[in-house]
């Protein structure tokens, strides 16, 4: 049964059933359930920043407990990285298939940036995920993780490669990089 709320109808209150839809994929999928959103809490104004003079691709290796809509990633931008591009990518952890890519272009750094997918990805449980984004300037803490939230659970340290453009990052890092999967649970 879906979920039930009071609205105005003909100048009284009523219980009406809260159901809706949404596009998926180019198709409208009804729903019977409120979804939240999930990330992973971290703070940003504890990192540094730092230019290795290169671009590099940097991720997130995760699981969820529960299935959900993966909608983009969550990303501290940092110093420098107003109005450079900042591309995000999730990625299957074991296969290394990129499953979606969004691009945006920060107008403010030193904070978190939302880039959202054009297709939500299906998450399954216990699935291993990449949530992974590319920039020249990037922030770093150490000590932070392994992250958890009520549904997801990350590794206990993140991803990195060298690389032009978005890439599957393979060189293993106890840093935190500060990038979050956006899933709807």
């Amino acid at each position: 049964m879906s979920p039930a709320a009071k609205v105005r109808s003909g100048g009284a209150w009523a219980e009406a059933e809260l159901t809706g839809a949404a596009r998926l994929g180019g198709a409208w999928t009804r729903f019977s359930r409120l979804k939240t959103e999930e990330s992973f809490a971290f703070d940003g104004t504890l990192a540094g920043t730092y230019d290795d003079g290169r671009a590099v691709a940097l991720g997130l290796r995760w699981t969820a407990s529960s299935p959900g809509l993966w909608i983009g990633c969550a990303v501290w931008v940092a110093r420098y990285m107003s109005g450079l591009p900042l591309t995000v990518a999730a990625y299957h952890a074991d296969t290394q298939v990129e499953l979606s890519r969004a691009a945006s272009a920060p107008t403010a750094e030193l904070q978190s940036a939302r880039v959202m997918f054009a297709k939500a990805v299906p998450v399954s449980p216990g699935v291993p995920y990449l949530a992974n984004y590319h920039a020249r300037f990037y922030v770093a803490s150490f000590d932070t993780l392994p992250a958890t939230s009520a549904h997801m659970t990350s590794d206990a340290g993140s991803r990195w490669i060298a690389s032009d453009e978005i890439a599957f990052p393979v060189n293993g890092s106890q840093a935190n990089y500060h990038v979050t999967p956006l899933v709807l649970f």
